[in-house]
């Protein structure tokens, strides 16, 4: 039996209750931990991501850090505030696109702290014996 269970939008642990239901009543209750998964096309097998979403690959600002991380491209970046923040391009070498990017300077402080937390990603190995 499969169920699926699309309110689930963060890559955390969720407790489920399972309880059968019978023409006799119900059953005795079990309880499972599951853990989000992000959809993947079952016929690539693959999982693609990149900072271009504005979900961010499913990543998330950690709630006990100072401040947080911010999505950026070149083209948006606010320069009267920013001038000098931030790679002049993404991991392609692309302007136009996205990057995650912390503000280091006025008003962080020594021990200041931006966490940005990844989802649990589950990658077959290729080779099925290793």
């Amino acid at each position: 039996m499969t169920y699926n269970l699309t309110e689930l939008i963060k890559p955390e642990a969720y407790e489920v209750r399972l309880t059968p239901v019978t023409i006799f009543g119900d059953g005795d209750s079990t309880i499972r931990v599951i853990k989000y998964s992000a959809p993947m096309n079952p016929h690539l097998r693959e999982f693609h991501c990149s900072f271009e979403d504005s979900n961010i690959c499913l990543f998330t600002q950690d709630a006990q850090d100072n401040f947080d991380w911010t999505r950026q491209n070149i083209i948006l970046r606010d320069t009267k505030y920013t001038p000098n923040t931030g790679p002049t391009a993404d991991r392609s070498g692309s302007k136009e696109g996205f990057y995650m990017y912390i503000e280091a300077s006025s008003p962080r402080k020594e021990g200041d702290k931006a966490r940005l937390i990844s989802p649990i990603f589950s990658i077959p190995p290729k080779n099925p014996y290793g």
